[in-house]
């Protein structure tokens, strides 16, 4: 049995061991949670700036894949519309996993128009800048804000739909402006499951140090407990973030994907020194060198500025690493010594975590060469069109709100337009044509108003009041809304066109009067032989009075000719009719002789009619004399048909035909001896029958 003093000293030692390890317990309690928390705080801390920089990281490749797009934009290759709708669809694609979820890439209009959000395919044209969450919180405003403030890249926390539940929880975004699309780029994370797990590391903390004070019994193993869950912890957090330096390395592959792919030469150089850490396939293919000979040259020297820029290749590299952005034209040389034109454009850009220079380098020979093919047109355009006799102006019409033409300008004039309107350039080109010319309504605008809405052209002649000049006028349209006029002064063209009328008009009211005078003369002359037939015996009277016929058939003509509008043709039908019917009056007596005439209405010649009216007086004469012996009435018929440029004449009666054994060939009479002779005269066929009467059928070519 051991003294009580031995048992009370073991107990004081026992009192001081359970002191000392209260003791003991408390200060390690109280070390290990301000180490704890020290640490845990610093984990936090680290944890964040770590979220942080990999959202940097990501905006920063983002950025980078655009590149490309935005180079050929600036370079007015497509347009903003275009550059917005390929940068939407390359980042749509452009999904990544952050360790908890499937997350994207969002790109906003500074006017709140959503222009991609994979996950929220809805929202895509939308304007969300009005559009609150569920604590008052306006997420678009506070995004726009934040580029705004800090164009150069940011971060905004604000509460936010989370996919694919939808429910609205803390998210971290980190967002940078893109001036080329004057949009806002960027990515978030939501911040609940680190929270969490930062609060859960605190809350364990300061359960462990609760314990430890309350279980002096087991304070070491709750420390390695403790010490366990928070290796467990770091071991998820290393999990975590091995799955996001994956995530960061497929994205890392697939910008590779898209920098071998892509068809324009791209380089990446090193800001110092301005070497070429790498290039993609086509800059080997462009230059003709090897990945790795190329990595041996320096960028200024395969970017060499052509000599017309007066500048080192290496100054528009050291531009962008001092000032931005830089595009330029360029004529390289390949490794064959080939020179070409490229167009280079360069940016400063942050891969695997260093500084590098961008290239984009571009063949524009081809370009180059159809641009300056265009000047050359465009030069001799300009020649042809300062050059030409006849004045030029190109116009543009204006339109009020119903699309009604009001008025038109003048762009451009050529040198001939001073000439040929007596109006000073200056004066003109950009003014409106109601201001130049005087008066409400602007000279012609119908005509030229129908011409700029159809495009059709108009050719026309008109009299300009406000220049008292005449002009030859012709119209075209290039394009809708605005013509083109090309004329030519004919004021001394119309006074001498007016001058010869008048002289012309003089001259066929002489010759008028010339054919009045000859057909007075030939009426003279037959009336002549009739008084002489009054005088004669009956034998000389029948010779007399188709002499006075044929000469009155003559006369006719040309009564009809100066009674026509035209003084070398005249109208047949009439002719025809008048001639039957005068010849009739002469021969037929006391007989009741009926004529029908049916000749179609048309215009004959002077040289035709003459020789077919003394065809018609024979014939008639010789009907009416001989056709209808022992009888008082008859009939005779003139036909007529216009067949093919020939006009068929049959001339018939009823009378008692012609004696057998009749021909032309044997005819010896005057009468029908001139038939005969006219005919020939007339290149026409002539054929005579003699059935229930006489035909004579006659085919005048016209």
């Amino acid at each position: 049995m051991a003294p009580q003093g031995t048992g009370e000293n073991m107990k004081l030692l026992s009192d001081k061991i359970v002191a000392v390890v209260l003791a003991c317990a408390v200060v390690i309690l109280v070390v290990f949670a301000v180490v704890q928390t020290n640490w845990t705080n610093k984990f936090i801390r680290l944890s964040e700036a770590q979220r942080e920089a990999s959202l940097r990281t990501r905006v920063s490749i983002a950025r980078s894949a655009l590149a490309p797009i935005l180079q050929r934009y600036a370079a007015g290759i497509i347009g903003k519309s275009e550059a917005c709708a390929q940068a939407s669809a390359l980042l749509s694609q452009m999904t990544y996993d952050d360790g908890e979820s499937r997350n994207y890439f969002f790109l906003n209009a500074m006017d709140g128009t959503v222009l991609v959000r994979p996950y929220r395919p809805l929202d895509v044209g939308k304007k969300l800048l009005d559009e609150p969450n569920s604590i008052g919180q306006y997420p678009m405003r506070l995004v726009l804000q934040s580029v705004r403030e800090h164009p150069e890249g940011s971060f905004v926390r604000y509460v936010f739909p989370r996919p694919p539940s939808q429910e609205e929880e803390e998210k971290l975004s980190y967002v940078i402006y893109v001036p080329e699309l004057d949009a806002a780029l960027g990515t978030g994370t939501y911040v609940e499951d680190a929270t969490v797990q930062q609060l859960a590391l605190l809350r364990r903390s300061y359960l462990l140090a609760f314990l430890l004070a309350s279980l002096l019994a087991v304070p070491f193993g709750l420390f390695l407990l403790v010490v366990r869950k928070r290796n467990a912890a770091l071991v998820e957090e290393m999990s975590k973030r091995r799955t996001a330096i994956e995530a960061m390395e497929q994205s890392r592959t697939r910008f590779q994907t898209i920098f071998e792919t892509v068809n324009d030469a791209i380089l990446i150089l090193d800001p110092g020194t301005l070497r070429i850490k790498e290039a993609n396939a086509s800059a080997q293919r462009m230059f003709g060198y090897s990945g790795e000979e190329m990595a041996r040259l320096a960028g200024g020297e395969l970017l060499a500025a052509s000599p017309d820029d007066g500048e080192e290749g290496a100054v528009p590299l050291e531009r962008t690493r001092e000032h931005g952005p830089q595009t330029y034209e360029s004529r390289c040389r390949g490794r064959d010594g080939g020179s070409f034109w490229v167009e280079i454009s360069t940016r400063m850009a942050r891969l695997d975590g260093e500084d590098a220079i961008l290239a984009a380098v571009r063949d524009v020979s081809e370009r180059r060469k159809a641009e300056e093919a265009l000047r050359e047109s465009e030069a001799k355009f300009r020649s042809l069109f300062e050059n030409m006799a006849e004045g030029v102006a190109l116009h543009e019409f204006l339109y009020d709100a119903d699309a009604r033409a009001l008025d038109y300008r003048i762009l451009e004039v050529n040198a001939a337009f001073e000439t040929q309107t007596g109006l000073v350039r200056e004066n003109v080109v950009g003014q409106l044509a109601s201001d130049c010319y005087g008066g409400e309504v602007p000279p012609f605008i119908d005509e030229y108003a129908y011409v700029a809405s159809t495009g059709n052209p108009l050719v026309f002649d008109a009299f300009f009041p406000p220049l008292d000049r005449h002009f030859h006028v012709s119209v075209i349209s290039p394009k809708k809304g605005f013509f083109a006029t090309v004329f030519t002064d004919v004021t001394q063209e119309k006074i001498s066109e007016q001058h010869l009328k008048e002289s012309l008009h003089e001259k066929e009211v002489l010759l008028k009067e010339v054919h009045h005078r000859v057909k007075n003369n030939l009426q003279i002359i037959s009336s002549l032989l009739k008084l002489q037939m009054l005088s004669s015996g009956p034998e000389a009277q029948p010779p007399l009075r188709e002499s006075a016929n044929r000469i009155a058939t003559m006369a006719l003509v040309h009564e009809h000719i100066y009674q026509s509008p035209s003084l070398s043709s005249i109208q047949l039908r009439s002719y025809v009719a008048k001639l039957a019917s005068h010849l009739l009056r002469s021969f037929a007596g006391d007989k009741r002789i009926e004529s029908v005439v049916d000749i179609p209405e048309m215009i004959i010649s002077v040289d035709k009619a003459v020789p077919l009216g003394l065809v018609l007086n024979e014939v008639i004469t010789n009907s009416v004399q001989h056709g209808f012996a022992g009888r008082n009435d008859g009939r005779i018929a003139i036909l007529g048909e216009l067949k093919n440029d020939v006009l068929d004449v049959r001339i018939s009666d009823d009378g008692v035909g012609l004696p057998e054994g009749f021909s032309l060939e044997g005819a010896t009479s005057l009468g029908l001896q001139l038939v005969v002779n006219l005919a020939r005269q007339l290149d026409a066929a002539l054929e005579v029958a003699s059935d229930q009467g006489t035909v004579f059928s006659l085919s005048v070519p016209l």
